[in-house]
């Protein structure tokens, strides 16, 4: 038997405040709503996901992937040091739309990005059907 996953890279979304701002040394958030070849929302979880946040010399920082079994995924990242970075986020090996993601971390936050952080602040995975 041969079971093909339903969600493909090419119609798979990402956002969140994690892929405009970063602030050294504080966790982001990115989420990762994967589709069906059609574009339709996936309903299951268990896809397989990779995700990495590089620097320019390839150093990578430490994130974590959270499966909320319903076809939306969160990865919290966190990054030590300021500077441009690039986001690689994959569906079973194959980067989904917009992937990589450019990033800039800094030290401290730009006021516009967090009034909209706080307008939209709600917790990992909530609002997930």
């Amino acid at each position: 038997m041969i079971v093909v996953p339903s969600a493909v890279a090419s119609q798979s979304e990402a956002s969140g405040v994690g892929l405009e701002q970063c602030i050294v040394g504080l966790p982001a958030c990115v989420t990762i709503m994967t589709r069906d070849k059609a574009g339709g929302p996936c309903r299951s979880g268990n896809a397989i996901l990779s995700a990495e946040v590089c620097t320019p010399d390839g150093s990578v920082a430490d994130g974590e992937i959270l499966d909320y079994k319903n076809g939306t995924y969160d990865f919290v990242y966190t990054v030590n040091k300021e500077g441009e970075f690039s986001l690689a986020l994959r569906l079973y090996d194959q980067h989904i739309k917009g992937s990589p993601f450019r990033l800039r971390v800094t030290r401290s936050p730009d006021p516009e990005v967090m009034r909209d952080r706080e307008r939209s602040h709600r917790a990992p995975g909530q609002q997930h059907n």
